[in-house]
């Protein structure tokens, strides 16, 4: 009986870290959101490097057009680069600055930082 416990809570725990992997390994690549609306025509792309441990960083580079009278006008371009942290235990990614929570749905190729889903196009 003991070792039946034993097995069952290695079994458990070996699970477990595997799922915390597999969220961590899938986080660095690029994510891509495009950006469609009577305003603005764009795409927002997440670059995400594994920095050490737990760190990560995050190049953000926005390129759209906004619309104006039915005109789209000259390209604008931002960029800006985050430092992020995983969380181990709600396997997210939490930057740093801001306080933005990005979580992972590795199933579906998705990043999502609240409302906005942001699609891994490659590692």
């Amino acid at each position: 009986m003991k070792r039946l416990l034993a097995v069952c809570t290695l079994v458990v725990l070996s699970c477990n870290g595997t799922k915390d992997d597999n969220i961590k390994s899938f986080i660095p690549g690029t994510y891509v959101k495009h950006i469609t609306n009577e305003f603005n025509k764009g795409i927002d792309t997440l670059y995400i490097r594994h920095m050490s441990d737990n760190t990560f960083s995050i190049t953000r580079v926005s390129e759209f057009n906004r619309i104006r009278e039915g005109k789209l006008m000259p390209v604008v371009r931002k960029s800006e680069i985050w430092t992020a942290v995983y969380n181990k235990d709600e396997q997210v990614l939490q930057e740093t600055k801001k306080g933005k929570v990005l979580s992972f749905l590795p199933k579906q190729k998705l990043l999502l930082v609240g409302s906005s889903e942001y699609k891994k196009i490659n590692n």
